[in-house]
């Protein structure tokens, strides 16, 4: 005999209603939608580059019949979301540690990401935390270099340096400096 109890309880088997609730719970439980993740690796570090992946472990625990918990193993190569449109994107890749959230496609999406476009389903599978995607941005620290948008106006902050970088740069308007 197995020490693993599994969703089983001593109600599930009383009626017939409730082992048909039970096997209909076991059912819809096993598809996954979103997580709240914890980065473990990125491989992209704030280059100009392609979109990046990011190996993530989920925060909350599994849970089997009994009460007792289990963390989850890491989940590899989740494709990042990126604020772009066409060649225009705001590059923010995520660190370690960074805690966000993963988002489940419906079917096996590993075709669709090959051939960055449409693809018939990699396999049967459906639901599954191999088909995941990562946006970033809970329950993270206090920035130190942002970008901030108030009914003061915009903010530019950065504990390093400012680079711009155009052809031509115009400015429009008062400009005061300082330092």
């Amino acid at each position: 005999m197995s020490a693993w109890t599994g969703g089983l309880d001593a109600d599930t088997t009383g009626s017939e209603y409730n082992s048909l609730d039970f096997f209909v719970r076991q059912i819809v439980e096993s598809a996954n939608h979103c997580a709240l993740v914890k980065v473990i690796t990125s491989t992209n570090t704030g280059s100009v580059a392609a979109v990046g992946f990011v190996d993530i472990m989920p925060l909350v625990f599994q849970i089997d019949g009994a009460g007792k918990t289990y963390p989850h193993g890491v989940v590899r190569k989740l494709p990042v979301f990126r604020l772009q449109g066409g060649g225009n994107a705001v590059i923010l890749d995520p660190v370690a540690g960074d805690i966000g959230i993963a988002v489940f496609a419906d079917r096996d999406s590993s075709a669709a990401i090959a051939a960055k476009g449409i693809a018939p389903p990699g396999s049967r599978r459906r639901s599954d935390w191999a088909d995941g995607f990562y946006i970033g941005g809970f329950s993270n620290v206090v920035p130190t270099q942002y970008v901030q948008f108030s009914s003061a106006g915009i903010t530019l902050v950065s504990p390093t340096t400012v680079k711009i970088q155009a052809p031509t740069i115009n400015l429009a308007g008062n400009v005061t400096s300082s330092g």
